[in-house]
C-alpha cells in the first residue's frame, strides 16, 4: 500500500517518498493504519516493545506528524493523493 506513494505534486515542507521509510517501518505503519496497538504490532512481528516504540519515534520524525494516527492518516491521504494523480 505505502509503497505506491509518490511525492510529486506536494510542496517540499510535505514532501516525502516511501523510500525515506524503512520496509519494517512500512511494515509497522500499516499495522498502526489497521488500528493496532504497539504491544500488538510486537507480538505480530516477533520484536520487543521497545523496538516497535523505536520504529514509531522514527515514522513520526520522518513523516512529521505529532501522533501515530496522524502518521497513518498522512499516508493514506498521499496514497490516494498519488494514486489520484497516476489516473490523470
Amino acid at each position: 500500500m505505502l509503497r505506491r506513494i509518490g511525492s510529486s505534486g506536494r510542496s517540499p515542507h510535505d514532501q516525502f517518498s516511501a523510500t525515506q521509510l524503512t520496509a519494517r517501518e512500512r511494515e509497522i505503519l500499516g499495522l498502526i493504519d489497521d488500528g493496532l496497538s504497539n504491544k500488538e504490532i510486537a507480538g505480530r512481528l516477533c520484536i520487543e516493545l521497545s523496538t516497535v516504540k523505536n520504529h514509531v519515534h522514527n515514522i513520526l520524525a520522518k513523516l512529521g506528524a505529532r501522533r501515530r494516527t496522524e502518521a497513518a492518516a498522512k499516508a493514506r491521504s498521499r496514497l490516494l493523493l498519488g494514486a489520484a494523480m497516476q489516473r490523470t
